[in-house]
C-alpha cells in the first residue's frame, strides 16, 4: 500500500494550505473548517491512524523493529484515501510478507480494511480530512487517546473497533468463507472460545492448531509445540493477522489484524496482555 500511495497537494475552496507538516514546520490551518473536517479528525484518532501515520497524518512513525515506516499523509487525494478505506484495492496492494496467513516480523504493520465498520459518511469524513491536509480543529485534541490501563490501550488502538467490547465482540470477517473458525473475528476475553483457550494455556503447553485457518498460525522462527498463551496473545500483537484462506496476500476483503504491538512501548505490551487475561 504504502509506496503506492499518490501525494499530491489538495487544493480545496478558500483552503490555504501551509506546505510541509514535518518537524519544525507549521502545520495546515484552514480558514474555515468544514464539519467533515472536524467528523474525520475525531475518526483519525479513534481508530487508531494516528497511531501509524502520526498526529495529524504528519508521519515520522516507525516500528520498534525498525522495519518500514508507514506513509506521512500529507497531500494524499481524497480518492486515494477512499480506496484504502475500502475494498476496492486487492490485499496485495499492501505491503506485507505473508506466512501461513501472518504477516511475517520484518516491520510491516500492514493497514486493515476498514469498510465494514465505517459508514459511507465516515469514510468521506476521513477521505476530506485528510485531503485537506489533517488542519488543526480549534478545541478538539489531535493526540492519541490515553494508553496507559489495559481498557485505554484497547480503546486507544482500536482494538474495540474490530473485536468488539471485552467479552462481548462478536463481529463478522465478511472475507473470511463462512463456517471457518475466521469468519468471526475472535472475541477477547474469556467468553472468546480462542481466546479463552491460550488464556487457559497461559502457563500449559499450547499446540498450533488449524494449520491453515490464521489466527492459530505461528511465526515459523516458533518452531516448538509447546507454546504458552501468552506467547500465542504476544505474537498476534507484535506480528499482526492475516486470513488468507489459501489466497496468497490476504482473503479479498476479509479484515486483519495490524502488527499494533509494534508501535506499543514495552510496559504498553505487557499491559494490554495482562488486560486481555484478566479483563482488569
Amino acid at each position: 500500500m504504502y509506496k503506492k500511495v499518490l501525494m499530491a497537494a489538495a487544493a480545496v475552496g478558500l483552503v490555504a494550505l501551509v506546505a510541509g507538516c514535518g518537524p519544525g514546520k507549521t502545520p495546515t490551518v484552514l480558514k474555515s473548517v468544514s464539519a467533515a473536517d472536524q467528523a474525520g479528525a475525531q475518526l483519525f484518532v479513534a481508530y487508531g491512524c494516528v497511531h501509524c501515520h502520526g498526529v495529524r497524518g504528519q508521519g515520522g512513525v516507525t516500528p520498534n523493529n525498525g522495519g518500514t515506516a508507514p506513509p506521512a499523509l500529507k497531500g494524499v487525494s481524497a480518492t486515494i484515501v477512499k480506496q484504502y478505506l475500502s475494498r476496492s484495492l486487492p490485499p496485495s496492494s499492501h505491503i506485507m510478507s505473508v506466512t501461513n496467513g501472518l504477516a511475517v516480523n520484518d516491520g510491516t504493520l500492514n493497514m486493515p480494511y476498514w469498510y465494514p465498520f465505517l459508514s459511507s459518511k465516515q469514510v468521506n469524513d476521513l477521505a476530506t480530512y485528510i485531503s485537506d491536509g489533517e488542519p488543526v480543529i480549534s478545541g478538539q485534541s489531535d493526540q492519541p487517546l490515553p494508553a496507559k490501563t489495559g481498557s485505554e490501550i484497547f480503546q486507544s488502538f482500536a482494538c474495540v473497533k474490530c473485536h468488539g467490547p471485552y467479552d462481548s465482540g462478536h463481529n463478522v470477517n465478511p472475507g473470511a468463507i463462512k463456517g471457518h473458525g475466521d469468519h468471526f473475528i475472535p472475541t477477547l476475553g474469556t467468553k472468546g472460545k480462542r481466546f479463552a483457550a491460550a488464556v487457559a494455556s497461559w502457563n500449559a503447553p499450547f499446540k498450533t492448531r488449524a494449520k491453515n485457518g490464521g489466527y492459530f498460525n505461528y511465526n515459523p522462527t516458533i518452531t516448538t509445540a509447546a507454546v504458552t498463551g501468552k506467547q500465542f496473545i504476544e505474537d498476534k500483537l507484535l506480528l499482526g493477522s492475516i486470513i488468507h484462506d489459501g489466497v496468497k496476500g490476504g482473503a479479498p476483503g476479509a479484515i486483519f489484524m495490524p502488527a499494533w504491538g509494534q508501535l506499543m512501548t514495552p510496559t504498553q505490551l505487557h499491559t494490554i496482555i495482562q488486560y486481555l487475561k484478566t479483563g482488569s
